[in-house]
């Protein structure tokens, strides 16, 4: 993940932002929108396997996986719609079609993950039973976990 954070801010770095003022808030949303696609995609099959409807945050075309995923006709959705189609059906009109949609109906986004109901509308609210000192528990084994992780790859890597 760190090498994959590092990469996008090269890339906005590149693209004549001034500092990481500038580019930092984009790419944590982008990844935010990405993370929200991927959770998603695996709670619609569990719940579909279950025979259950599914109700998603964000709906088309607001979703990663149809402006922002590349476009692959073999990977479809419950609604039937190709990975990426809202993609393509942009990249074939004229250039900058995508910056336009992103930057022009962005707010149809933002309203959805901004709406509390939107946040998981398939849970029931439980409410937050943990206090902050536990959660700084689990972030800090989270983190542990992710140490080992690392140093266990880097292990791999120099085995190589």
């Amino acid at each position: 993940m760190n090498a994959y954070v590092k990469s996008i801010a090269d890339i906005m770095r590149c693209s004549g932002r001034a500092g990481a003022l500038q580019y930092v808030p984009e790419m944590t949303w982008m990844i935010f929108l990405r993370m929200l696609d991927e959770c998603e995609q695996r709670e619609a099959a569990e719940v579909t396997a279950l025979g259950k409807h599914y109700s998603p945050t964000l709906e088309p075309p607001y979703r990663w996986f149809d402006w922002a995923a590349p476009y692959d006709p073999a990977i479809k959705d419950a609604q039937g719609l190709a990975q990426g189609w809202k993609r393509k059906q942009l990249q074939e009109r004229e250039f900058g079609a995508v910056m336009r949609f992103v930057n022009n109906e962005a707010q149809g986004i933002l309203d959805a993950v901004y709406d509390l109901k939107a946040v998981n509308p398939n849970a029931t609210d439980t409410g937050d039973q943990q206090t902050p000192d536990e959660l700084l528990k689990i972030i800090e084994e989270a983190q542990r976990e992710i140490s080992a992780g690392i140093s266990a790859l880097r292990t791999v890597r120099r085995g190589l």
